[in-house]
């Protein structure tokens, strides 16, 4: 049985060659090595001479600060932070809206729509008149046909949104209401490049977009780890949304 010495898998009778002075750590040390008398394998492992590959990534963001974050506003929205969560506030003029959008430079390994990927937050939305209204929180950049997956609630409706560049696509979850609103929701999605994307509220699945030709592919806004809009179009009406938490996996 092996223990764990130095880093290494290393036999019990080597621990006490080593400890007696009879097997010197320069010499234990090629007895790892390639054609050592115990080789370790690296096979599996990706990269020239079994190094590792840190291809995949974990992004949370508790909202301390907008400092990084772009954010975009027209009208009158407002958008604060308090040691809670983050706000968003329409107040009750025509043709607000606030896009809120982080893409952090990386030089290798790129990220992608190639790579599955996980994303999860609660929200707090409010539509304070009525149902209209436009909410979305997720991935790439919602543009409508942009590159992107994530929720959208389109008056008082709660969808799945994936676009591929030139078309957007999405499955109906839940109605929220067909009036004013005020909710708590959990969200998750699971995406699986050139299959599906999978959303989930309050932690139960209620719908799938698995047309492939309907997904984003390739790295094309893929940069986009938090992408919210929010806006209430023509109707003057107050629509609010708070959030505390923002979480994001990218499998390797």
């Amino acid at each position: 049985m092996a223990n764990l010495f130095l880093g290494f898998p290393v036999s019990r009778a080597k621990i006490a060659d080593i400890v007696l002075a009879t097997a010197p750590p320069s010499l234990h040390k090629t007895q790892h090595e390639s054609g050592g008398s115990d080789e370790i394998d690296a096979t599996g492992l990706v990269g020239a001479g079994g190094g590792l590959a840190f291809d995949d990534f974990i992004f949370n963001d508790f909202f301390p600060s907008l400092d990084g974050i772009s954010v975009t506003k027209s009208g009158a929205e407002a958008v604060s932070l308090d040691y809670q969560q983050l706000t968003i506030d329409s107040l009750a003029t025509a043709g607000s809206y606030v896009t809120i959008y982080k893409a952090p430079l990386r030089q290798a390994p790129l990220f992608s729509w190639n790579k599955a990927r996980k994303l999860r937050t609660a929200i707090w939305i409010q539509s304070v008149t009525n149902k209209l209204g436009d909410f979305f929180f997720g991935l790439g950049y919602w543009g409508g046909t942009d590159y992107h997956v994530g929720f959208l609630i389109t008056d008082g409706v709660l969808k799945g949104s994936a676009g591929n560049g030139t078309a957007q696509n999405t499955v109906t979850l839940q109605t929220i209401s067909a009036g004013a609103f005020s909710a708590s929701k959990r969200l998750y999605l699971d995406y699986t490049p050139a299959t599906k994307v999978d959303f989930y509220i309050d932690d139960v699945l209620l719908g799938t977009i698995d047309t492939p030709s309907q997904l984003p592919a390739g790295a094309d806004f893929a940069d986009g780890l938090i992408s919210i809009d929010i806006r209430n179009g023509a109707n003057a009406k107050q629509l609010k949304a708070r959030l505390s938490f923002w979480k994001v996996y990218q499998e390797p």
